[in-house]
C-alpha cells in the first residue's frame, strides 16, 4: 500500500512538470501574452534601430536645363565638396543614401532626398535621427574652385568690308601683351578669351562675354577674373601698335587721258626725289605708294589713297605718314622735271622724198646739212630729242616730220631751233645749210 502511494505521487509530479514545460514552449513560440513562472517576465516588443549614418552624399544643380552633379567625400562627421566650379551655390539639392530608416533635417526642416534645396555658400549642418531617437550631425562644406586664370586671350577687329583681323595675346604673369596690332583704330575691339574654370571676367564693374564685349584699347585695360570662391586676379592688357611709318615705294602717275606715264621716286631718308619727269603739267598727278605696315598717309591733313589721290607737284609736297601707335614721319616729295634739251638727230626731207642728213655739234650747238644744188623748194625737218618738252623755230612750235620748215631761197640765212626742256631751260641750235661743190 505504501509503495502504491509513492509511485502515484511520483507519477503526479512528472505529469505536472510536463504541463509546465509545454506552457513554456507555447509562450516561447508566440502563444501570446506574458508567461510568468515564479518572478521572471519575458518582453516580446521588437527593438528600434540606431542606424543614422550617410552612406553617400551628392549635390546637384537645381536648374531647369542640364544639371551638374558633385560627389561629396564623407570623413567622420564631415562631408566635403572640393573644386565645385559653380558661381552660384545658393540653391543646390542633396542626393543621399542612409544605412537605415532615419530622418534627416536641416535647422529642423525635414530634408527629402533629391528634392530639398539649400544654400551652401556657408557650411550646412545636417542632423540624422535614428529610429531609436539617437542623432548624428554632419557638417557639409562646399569648396568652390579658386581657378581665376586666363588660358587664352585675343582681340578681334571688325573691318568695314565685313572681314575680321585677329591678334593673339601673350600672357606673362598678370600681363597680356598684344603686339604689332597694325590697325589705326583700337577703340572698339572685341576680346575672345578662355579661363581655367567658370570664373567671371570683369572690366570695371562690367561683366565681359568672350566674343561679344568691346573695349577701348587705346590705353591699357585691366581685366579682373573672379573665381567661384570669390578670389580675384587682375590682368593688364596692353595693345602695342607698330611704329611702322615708312614708305617702301613711291611713284607718280601722270593723270592724262591719253597714255599715262609712270615715274619712280628715289627714297633717301625723309626725301623722295622723282627725277627726269618729262611731262608738262605736274598739277594733276597721282601717287602710287606702299608702306611697311598699316600706317595712314595725309597731305595737308587730307587722307591719301594710293593710286587715287591727286596732288599738284609743281612745288614740293609734304606727305605725313602716321603709324598705328601715333608716331609720324614726314616725307618731302620733290619732282625734278627733265633738263633734257638736246637734239639727237636731224635731217631734211624734200618733197620728192630725198633725204639729207644733218651733222650735230653739241660743242658749237650747230646742225650742218649739206644740200645739193638741185634740191630746192619746201623741205620738212625730221628730228628727235632726248626728251625735250618742245622745239620751236622763230617761236613757232615744230613737229618732227610734220611742219614745213624751210623754203630754200638763200643759204646765207641762219635758222635757229630752240629746244626747251621740261624744267624750262632751253638750248639753241643753229641750222647751217651747205652746198656741196657741184664739180665734185
Amino acid at each position: 500500500m505504501r509503495n502504491t502511494i509513492f509511485f502515484t505521487t511520483i507519477k503526479y509530479i512528472t505529469n505536472m512538470a510536463k504541463v509546465v514545460l509545454i506552457a513554456l514552449l507555447i509562450v516561447s513560440c508566440g502563444g501570446g501574452g506574458t508567461a510568468t513562472t515564479s518572478s521572471t517576465t519575458v518582453d516580446n516588443t521588437p527593438s528600434l534601430s540606431s542606424d543614422k549614418s550617410f552612406l553617400q552624399f551628392s549635390l546637384r544643380t537645381n536648374e531647369s536645363g542640364s544639371q551638374r552633379l558633385f560627389t561629396g567625400e564623407i570623413d567622420g562627421n564631415n562631408i566635403t565638396f572640393n573644386n565645385v566650379d559653380l558661381i552660384d551655390i545658393s540653391n543646390l539639392v542633396a542626393i543621399f543614401t542612409l544605412d537605415g530608416v532615419a530622418e534627416v533635417t536641416v535647422q529642423n526642416i525635414l530634408q527629402i532626398n533629391n528634392q530639398t534645396a539649400n544654400n551652401f555658400s556657408q557650411p550646412v549642418t545636417y542632423v540624422v535621427r535614428a529610429e531609436d531617437g539617437s542623432t548624428k550631425t554632419y557638417t557639409v562644406t562646399v569648396n568652390r574652385t579658386s581657378d581665376r586664370a586666363f588660358q587664352t586671350f585675343q582681340l578681334v577687329s571688325n573691318q568695314d568690308d565685313g572681314s575680321q583681323r585677329l591678334f593673339l595675346g601673350e600672357i606673362i604673369g598678370n600681363n597680356i601683351n598684344i603686339n604689332n596690332v597694325d590697325i589705326a583704330d583700337v577703340s572698339n575691339l572685341v576680346a575672345n578669351f578662355t579661363v581655367n574654370g567658370v570664373a567671371t571676367v570683369l572690366v570695371g564693374n562690367n561683366v565681359q562675354t568672350s566674343g561679344s564685349s568691346t573695349n577701348d584699347f587705346t590705353q591699357p585695360v585691366t581685366y579682373t577674373v573672379r573665381a567661384p570662391n570669390g578670389n580675384v586676379r587682375s590682368y593688364v592688357v596692353t595693345v602695342n601698335r607698330p611704329s611702322d611709318r615708312f614708305f617702301q615705294s613711291f611713284r607718280l602717275r601722270s593723270n592724262e587721258s591719253a597714255g599715262q606715264r609712270i615715274f619712280t621716286g628715289e627714297i633717301v631718308g625723309n626725301n623722295i626725289n622723282i627725277n627726269n619727269v618729262d611731262v608738262a603739267d605736274l598739277s594733276n598727278m597721282v601717287a602710287l605708294f606702299t608702306l611697311n605696315g598699316s600706317a595712314t598717309v595725309t597731305v595737308a591733313d587730307i587722307p591719301q589713297v594710293s593710286d587715287t589721290s591727286i596732288n599738284n607737284f609743281s612745288q614740293q609736297v609734304a606727305y605725313v605718314v602716321r603709324a598705328p601707335n601715333g608716331s609720324i614721319r614726314t616725307y618731302t616729295v620733290t619732282v625734278n622735271r627733265s633738263a633734257n634739251n638736246s637734239i639727237q638727230s636731224f635731217r631734211l626731207v624734200s618733197a620728192n622724198d630725198q633725204i639729207f642728213d644733218g651733222v650735230i655739234s653739241e660743242q658749237n650747238h650747230t646742225i650742218t646739212v649739206p644740200v645739193p644744188f638741185f634740191a630746192t623748194g619746201l623741205m620738212t625737218a625730221e628730228f628727235t630729242t632726248n626728251g625735250a618738252r618742245s622745239v620751236t623755230l622763230d617761236s613757232r612750235e615744230q613737229l618732227s616730220g610734220v611742219s614745213d620748215l624751210l623754203t630754200l631761197f638763200t643759204y646765207t640765212q641762219q635758222l635757229v631751233y630752240r629746244v626747251t626742256a621740261f624744267d624750262g631751260n632751253s638750248q639753241d641750235y643753229t641750222l647751217i645749210l651747205t652746198r656741196p661743190n657741184p664739180g665734185l
